[in-house]
């Protein structure tokens, strides 16, 4: 499981990443098109943090925050993606649902 560190720099990556390029449109015409610029940002940076060794998760944490992005982009409910953009990476939608509820 990769530290609170490493999922820092993981959030500033996503972040800096979605300032810069928005939300690309997931659909052109029929075909998807893949964010293939976050997946090798994510890829490169866990590389950098010690993703190549396998005990570390980071290369595993960056394919799973790659694919809930390409979800979301392509209208997937945020909370029904796992991991989500934000910390906590995972939590149930019903008590998502509660905590926003009491604010």
């Amino acid at each position: 499981m990769p530290s609170n560190a490493e999922n820092d720099c993981f959030n500033e990556y996503l972040t800096r990443h979605r300032a810069s390029n928005g939300l690309l449109p997931f659909w052109h015409i029929d075909v998807p098109v893949l964010d293939y610029g976050l997946l090798q940002g994510l890829l490169e940076l866990a590389l950098s943090n010690g993703g190549e060794k396998s005990q570390t998760g980071l290369f595993a944490h960056a394919l799973d925050l790659w694919i809930a992005s390409e979800f979301e982009r392509a209208g997937f409910v945020n909370e029904g993606v796992w991991p989500r953009a934000e910390a906590p990476r995972v939590i149930d939608p019903e008590i998502l649902s509660a905590v926003q509820s009491k604010r």
